[in-house]
């Protein structure tokens, strides 16, 4: 099969569930997305991959009482510098790990991943590519008088590069998203939450 470094695209998931119905889905291992060259239809046929990179996150919302009703932890995992021939460098397993999925009586809450094939693309050059994508990742907190939605989106490229570019979440000055209890701007009017 013909293999074009300079075309990217993602052989794996889409768009996948992390948390159904308050329940990490079970088989969120197998679920993740790729940026390879177009033709290469396993991460086996690139070579040098560098060991992944693990980033941690986390948020919580509580009732009126102040008890935590949603506990959400969850890793972005992805490995990187994989190579075609000595050239570019590509994503494998970007994806999102739930690590804690903890949620209280009358309480629902779902999460889901993807990376839309819109926002994979080649950062480096023609010869030399860069793989990077967009993983966004959706949930929703609901009872049965209220419903929340938020969006993060995480930007990750094939040299390693990683940044969180979107978060519902405000950053208190000083500190970074990943610093804070994510949620907290949120929980401080909880009636305006549920």
């Amino acid at each position: 099969m013909l293999v074009t470094i300079d075309s990217i695209v993602n052989i794996a998931q889409k768009v996948w569930n992390i948390i159904e119905a308050n329940k990490p889905v079970v088989n969120i291992e197998t679920k993740y997305a790729t940026a390879y060259p177009e033709g290469v239809t396993s991460a086996a046929q690139l070579n040098s991959w560098s060991r992944p990179k693990i980033y941690s996150y986390g948020f919580y919302a509580e009732n009126l009482f102040g008890s935590v009703m949603i506990d959400a932890k969850y890793n972005v995992n992805f490995s990187y510098n994989g190579n075609y021939k000595g050239k570019g460098k590509y994503l494998t397993a970007v994806a999102v790990i739930p690590t804690v999925a903890s949620v209280g009586w009358g309480y629902t809450f779902n999460m889901s991943a993807s990376v839309p094939d819109s926002t994979i693309a080649n950062v480096g050059s023609d010869t030399d590519p860069i793989a990077a994508v967009q993983l966004k990742l959706s949930w929703k907190m609901s009872t049965v008088l209220k419903e929340v939605d938020g969006t993060s989106v995480y930007y990750v490229q094939g040299d390693g590069y990683f940044e969180e570019i979107a978060s519902p979440f405000k950053a208190k000055e000083g500190k970074k998203a990943e610093d804070l209890r994510s949620a907290a701007p949120l929980l401080r009017a909880p009636a305006e939450v549920f």
